[in-house]
This record gives structure tokens, sequence and C-alpha cells, in this order.
């Protein structure tokens, strides 16, 4: 608890390291204030995609409901009324318009620094629009689909880069699995491959008791549940992976993700060996730049899965963010929906690109995705078609 509060009072002094090119800044203070504001931050976050979203509250309570409840956006405290902290708050997260929510108007300091930095103040009314909330972007083009240019890289990504950040880098230990031969290898050719996404289909009792050679997860929120706690496989979206789970190969997206992390594991001072494995390395066609939005990592396990060519392929835990049980089996709070990086229809076309050229026997478990897929059909972007020929 002490931890929590000093992490909330750091954030608050404007320690923190979200940045962003442009951000949609929306303050209130209870739960309540955002609970009623859920359907105009949906039409906010759909309407300026290439925006980040950043919700704010004087009460740490709140923020750590916002966390949890809002995964994919920026939760922080509000900004003490300090200059040099307002300033730097300004800075990194560059808000084009403040949306009030609670009916104090989030504090007169707050509004009023807000209002000297030249930032547009929207107070909520019931029947405000998201195209009200639009109007006030100021000098924003509105992009309709996801925009990498809008997105300002971490500064772990940028220090991953330097010469200093290889250095770093190059002294992690481990193997690099560098081909789909090499991990097939290192997993004994599986016959049987269980792909686990965090879905709640994930704890289906079918996927419990299922008897596999190799099983593949990803992230690490399946740790807390104490439930098919040793994959062979994780898929790495969430740096926390890295020294939250041992004695497995790490799967990344890319090169550039992978020495991220690994620099990031390497400043935590963890320096066991790690085995890992790039899966656009292995797979050309499910390179980010190819799709209108980034393929989930459990669109790029399946497809990693299913490339290893074992006799049986079982996937559970992909619902598509549509289960009615929610996003996780123990979160009632998050919010069940995609990331703004991330898109179903890319997602589906993965999956089904991967499924098509599978030979062996597919088990689906979970009604969303068992839907969505019917009969298994080739359906690609015209990018990723024209990249495989």
């Amino acid at each position: 608890m002490i931890a929590k509060r000093a992490l909330y009072a750091l954030r608050a002094a404007g320690v923190f390291h979200h940045r962003s090119r442009r951000s949609v800044w929306l303050h209130g203070d209870t739960r309540d204030d955002f609970a009623r504001a859920a359907e105009l931050i949906r039409d906010v976050r759909a309407a300026a995609l290439a925006h980040r979203i950043v919700l704010t509250s004087r009460s740490a309570e709140t923020c750590a409901w916002l966390t949890r409840r809002y995964p994919n956006e920026f939760a922080l405290p509000a900004p003490i009324d300090v200059d040099v902290v307002f300033r730097r708050f300004v800075h990194q997260l560059r808000p084009e318009v403040l949306i009030v929510l609670g009916a104090d108007l989030g504090g007169r300091a707050l509004v009023e620094r807000t209002r000297r930095a030249g930032v547009p103040i929207v107070v909520r009314t019931p029947r405000l629009a998201c195209a009200d909330v639009v109007t006030h972007l100021a000098g924003a083009s509105i992009a309709t689909s996801y925009d990498r240019a809008g997105r300002v890289p971490s500064r772990g990504s940028r220090l991953a880069a330097s010469a200093a950040g290889r250095m770093l880098v190059g002294l992690q230990r481990g193997r690099r699995l560098d081909e789909l031969l090499a991990l097939g290898a290192e997993l004994g050719s599986p016959r049987t491959v269980l792909c686990l996404g965090n879905g709640p289909s994930s704890e289906d009792p079918r996927a419990l008791t299922l008897a596999h050679d190799a099983l593949f997860r990803v992230n690490w929120r399946w740790r807390a549940r104490g439930r098919l706690l040793a994959p062979q496989v994780v898929f790495v979206g969430d740096h926390r992976s890295v020294w939250k789970i041992g004695g497995c190969t790490f799967a990344f997206r890319d090169d550039e993700f992978e020495r991220e992390v690994r620099l990031a594991r390497a400043l935590r001072l963890r320096l066991t060996p790690v085995d890992t494995f790039v899966v656009a390395n292995a797979l050309p066609w499910v390179r980010d730049d190819l799709w209108p939005a980034r393929p989930t990592n459990g669109a790029l396990m399946i497809a990693t899965a299913a490339a290893l060519r074992p006799a049986r392929l079982v996937i559970a835990g992909i619902d598509l963010f549509a289960h009615p049980q929610g996003k996780y089996p123990d979160d009632a709070d998050a919010e069940n929906g995609y990331a703004p990086v991330h898109d179903r229809t890319v997602d589906l076309a993965v999956i089904r690109r991967a499924l098509a050229d599978y030979r062996g026997e597919v088990t689906i478990i979970g009604d969303a995705l068992a839907a969505a897929l019917g009969g298994v059909e080739r359906d690609t972007f015209p990018a990723a078609a024209a990249a495989r020929h």
C-alpha cells in the first residue's frame, strides 16, 4: 500500500514515462464521473485514432480503477499545482483538448493552468457529443485508421537503438532461435500445441485438462490464477513478462521490440540467460507494416504454432474481446475491447491466413472465435497478400 501511494505521488509530481505526439485528455474525480462518460470515451477513441487517450483524477482510488478499466490508455494522477510539473505534463502528453467530466471543473488551478497553456477546455454535459469534442482538437487531423506516425517511440526503444543501448543488449545472454526449424527442434517437434490467450475461454475445463506436448501463452496475467503455469513459449507484449516468468522461450513481434525488452531487462539487472524468437523474422507476412493495424500477440501465437505443423492445434482464450464474462477470467473491471493499435478484422485475417495453410487438426475452444472463423477461408489484406508473392 505504501509503495502504491508513493508511486501515485511521484506520478502526480510529473515522474512518469508516458509520452504522445497528441492526446485527448479527460479529467474526473470519481469512478462515477468516468462510468457516466464511458460512451463518450469510446466515441472519442474511435474518432481520434491518432491520439492517445489520457485519463486523470486527483483520487488514487479512481486512478487505480482507471488503470484496471482502461489498460490500453494512459491513466495518471492529475498534475499537482506546480508550474514545472504542469509544463512537463503538457510537454510529454501534448493534449489538444481537456474534457472535464466532474462537477467541480477538475479544480480551479488545473483549469486555469490548462487555459494558460492554450489547451481548449470542454465541460461535459448530457448533450455533449463526440463531434463537439472533435471540433476542439486544435489543428489536429483526425485519423480514420491506426496511425503509426502518431505514436511516439518510448524512451526504451530509442535507447535500445542507440550505440550504448545496443552494447547493453549485447551483454544479455541466451540463444536467439531465428528460424521455425530451430524453435521446433527446441520444442521437440510437438504433435499437439495448446495456444492459450488471456480471454475467459482460456480457463474452459476442456483447455485446462487437455493433453499437449507444447503450451504457448501470452504475457503474464495468468500466473496469479495458478493454472497451466509452465509454458514453453510466451509471446511478449508487456515488458514485465520477461522478469515475471522463467524457463521458457520468449517470442517478440519484431527485432526492435526484442531489443527494447532485452534492454529493460538488463537495466533491471536481470542477468540470467533468456532464449528468444522473433516472429516477423520467421514469418515475414505478419510484419506490422503489411497490415492496417498491428496483429495481436494472440494472432501471432496462432500463426507461429500453425507454421510449426503439429498434428493437432488447440486454441483457447482468443475471444476477440467479445466474451460475455469480460476481457479476462478474473477481472470484471477491464474494458472488453481492442487497444487502438489492434483491430478485430486484422486479427481474423491473420488467423485465417495461418490456418488456411495448416493441414492438421484444429480445435477451437471459445464461441466467439469459432463463430467468427466459421469455415476457415483466406481473407487477407492486399499488402500482406502481395508480400507472399
